[in-house]
């Protein structure tokens, strides 16, 4: 399949700009452990569609096949144009977009994860 362009139309980009928005886009490669595209008689999707987990799905806005299978947003996170867009205040990790700065299992970095009793405070283990 071929990758998509990471890059948002230039009309797009500029609508999303007078709107007041801000982007934050990262280009997810597919998970080590990311299931391969179903095969079979089905897998025949129109329009450069993947086979992924028993139907279709459109990889340029699938939120839970972004880019190739398996790889989901998450519920702070968009899929555009094959790219998770996480919202603001959110970064992508293997698994999606989530808090560096709060979250136990992805704490300042993705895959830095406190150990048991420990929080995730402005992005350190205490």
């Amino acid at each position: 399949m071929k990758h998509p362009n990471p890059r948002l139309p230039a009309a797009a980009l500029a609508t999303l700009l007078a709107a007041g928005c801000t982007l934050e886009i990262h280009e997810v490669a597919p998970p080590s452990d990311a299931a391969p595209p179903d095969v079979g008689p089905d897998a025949d999707c129109p329009d450069g569609g993947l086979w992924c987990d028993g139907a279709c799905f459109d990889p340029a806005t699938s939120p839970d096949h972004c880019g190739a299978c398996g790889v989901a947003c998450g519920p702070h996170g968009d899929c555009v144009l094959g790219l998770c867009v996480c919202d603001p205040d959110y970064d992508w990790c293997p698994g999606g977009c989530t808090r560096l700065d709060i979250d136990r299992a992805n704490c300042g970095t993705c895959g830095v994860a406190c150990a048991v009793g420990e929080a995730c405070r402005r992005g350190a283990c205490l």
